[in-house]
């Protein structure tokens, strides 16, 4: 190999470091330098320059695969493998430009050569917040096997990524929202072709079935919501769950607040008594106390394996706000990895307003789940429509949104569309499941007019 050039040495010492780093570190430094000279980068692809580079870029892949035996990088073995996309960069376009480029290439070359190793180095680390630039692993589902066809979205065909690989991307800033991933959680594999996704509706009318304490200082707010029969909806949603299994269902999911304490005991022993269990549940939400602070908590099940998601973004009754902590706030994907290591299916659980907040789109854009699950309540569900659709262009995720809303309500008379009692004839029938997916489908929209809650609303997961 050709001497290094000391321009070249010390690009690479300021942007790697002088002691060896670990190879999604090593990638993530250089998708920095991308993002932020994304301007310049944008103009030396516009002027051809990846064309110039694709044989250099090649044999440096080829060489990273040859001798990078282990997790960890030497940037002064690495400058000696990298005089050749210098010189052909430096060659085509100068200044920041070409450095920019060969950022781009060496990351894709590391990602082409080495990528399988970053889940597993991920998970190492056991750290699963990760901090706005710093890097995780990108998962890769077979969703053609799932819906048993081509996809119509292809995010990284509608424009090259700039700082994101086939297998890594780095956290984006998003209004205090953490990016989060947590590999330790048996989270079930993708689910197989023709596999049913089932919506449980154990609450009829949340205002009449469900009750909440409100208070007036030092600001209008309600919380503690909780059935004012309790009985009967502890045997309503182990009702529906029994059903499922029945069934067969691969993933069941309640709305949001749709469970308190005595449900989920009981939920929790139905699912271990079960012989086929679902392969996931998200068992809506509960307003708790965790550690002496008010909460809206998910709780999500698979494999046998249990975890929680604590609601960030409270919602607005008029002038009352849901009386819970705002922090700390994250995005949290639970993935499991295949048998080459690769990151290979990914669930993101968002209670309600959660998913509507733009820091968790951003989130949520950058992580690319294969299954985001929103449990909600609410009467208006037109955004939730617009936003699954939208996430699900931008990041091939299937979204599911399970909703509980009122039935209408004329002269004291439920009637067959949803509304609050002061209803208009132009106001929402609200949707309680929907399941947007990155196909040619139509997604399944079943709104509440069409069902008589407590029911289980099954449809499959692909169409």
């Amino acid at each position: 190999m050709s001497a290094v050039p000391a321009e070249l040495a010390t690009w690479l010492r300021a942007t790697l470091g002088d002691d060896a780093i670990e190879l999604d570190r090593a990638a993530a430094a250089m998708l920095r330098v991308c993002r932020d000279h994304a301007a310049a980068l944008r103009e030396a692809r516009s002027a051809g320059v990846d064309r110039a580079l694709h044989e250099a870029g090649a044999t440096l892949t080829g060489w990273l695969g040859d001798h990078v035996a282990g997790d960890w990088l030497w940037p002064e073995a690495l400058a000696l493998a990298v005089v050749g996309v210098w010189r052909v960069a430096h060659a085509e376009i100068t200044g920041p430009a070409a450095r920019a480029v060969v950022a781009r290439v060496v990351a894709e070359a590391l990602d082409d050569a080495l990528g399988h190793r970053y889940a597993p180095l991920f998970r190492k680390r056991r750290a699963w917040r990760v901090a706005p630039g710093e890097p995780f692993p990108v998962a890769q589902p077979d969703l053609r096997r799932l819906f048993a066809g081509a996809l119509i979205t292809l995010p990284d065909r509608r424009e090259p990524p700039i700082d994101r690989t086939r297998r890594l991307a780095i956290a984006p800033a998003a209004d205090g929202i953490a990016t989060a991933i947590d590999l330790t959680s048996a989270v079930a594999p993708l689910p197989p072709p023709g596999a049913e996704l089932a919506a449980a509706l154990p609450i009829a009318s949340p205002r009449r079935e469900l009750a909440w304490r409100e208070r007036s200082a030092p600001r209008p707010a309600f919380g503690d919501v909780r059935p004012v029969a309790p009985g009967e909806l502890e045997a309503h949603v182990d009702a529906l769950a029994r059903d499922a299994i029945a069934r067969g269902v691969a993933v069941l999911v309640y709305p949001e607040l749709s469970v308190d304490d005595g449900a989920l005991a009981r939920l929790r022993a139905t699912l271990a008594a079960a012989a086929a269990p679902p392969l996931l549940v998200v068992a809506g939400s509960r307003h708790a106390t965790v550690d002496g602070v008010a909460r809206n908590v998910a709780t999500v099940w698979s494999a046998g394996v249990e975890a929680t998601h604590a609601k960030f973004n409270p919602f607005f009754a008029g002038e009352q706000v849901e009386d819970i902590a705002i922090a700390p706030a994250e995005v949290r994907a639970h993935g499991v990895c295949d048998a080459w290591g690769r990151l290979a299916f990914t669930v993101a659980v968002l209670v309600c307003k959660d998913f509507l907040s733009p820091g968790a789109q951003r989130v949520l854009e950058a992580l690319r789940p294969s299954l985001v699950i929103v449990p909600a309540w609410s009467e208006k569900t037109a955004v939730f429509e617009s936003d699954a659709r939208g996430l699900c262009g931008k990041t091939q995720a299937i979204v599911v949104v399970v909703n509980q809303a009122e039935p209408a309500v004329s002269d004291g008379v439920v009637v067959a569309t949803e509304a609050p009692a002061d209803a208009r004839p132009d106001d929402e029938d609200a949707i309680v499941l929907l399941v947007s997916r990155p196909t040619l489908a139509p997604p399944t929209i079943v709104r509440r007019s069409e069902v008589s809650p407590p029911e289980l609303v099954v449809t499959r997961l692909a169409e």
